[in-house]
């Protein structure tokens, strides 16, 4: 199926529509949050700090999160994953405090890891292909550029 045919998908294209603006939303946090770390420390150590927690949950957790996210309506964890992600980024500067920030930032991580296993199980579905088939690669390009991930 090329790239013609399932944009002719009304569900592919607001998926696809639906993670870009989530996919930007996430760069303007990480911006955000690499502000604010610079100036509740002064550091650019702390800046690199906050990156690395960022990654920790990826590393770590994606294969589990894939298998705990495969028991839950696709839609709804999608959903739910970047409604809560973006009520915790409204949050995170209440409190300024640099540990505060930092488990902040790993908490916002451990909650979009439930969105990308989701999102790449849904693709085939909304599509009309099988479960396994690339589609998903191929229509990742919304986050080609994020954090990396580990596939489950």
């Amino acid at each position: 199926m090329g790239t013609g045919e399932r944009l002719n998908s009304p569900a592919f294209r607001r998926l696809l529509a639906g993670q870009t603006v989530s996919s930007f939303g996430d760069w303007m946090g990480t911006l955000a949050l690499m502000y604010l770390v610079l100036e509740l420390s002064g550091s650019t150590t702390a800046v690199g700090g906050v990156l690395v927690l960022r990654l920790l949950p990826s590393a770590l957790g994606a294969p589990l999160a894939a298998r705990v996210v495969t028991r839950w309506r696709r839609r709804s964890v999608m959903m739910t994953s970047d409604l809560v992600r973006a009520g915790m980024a409204f949050v995170l500067p209440v409190v300024p405090s640099l540990w505060w920030v930092y488990a902040w930032a790993v908490a916002i991580e451990v909650i979009g890891l439930m969105f990308l296993p989701a999102r790449d199980a849904a693709v085939p579905v909304i599509v009309g292909g099988r479960r396994g088939t690339p589609t998903g690669a191929r229509c990742s390009w919304p986050t080609a550029s994020r954090w990396p991930r580990p596939t489950a």
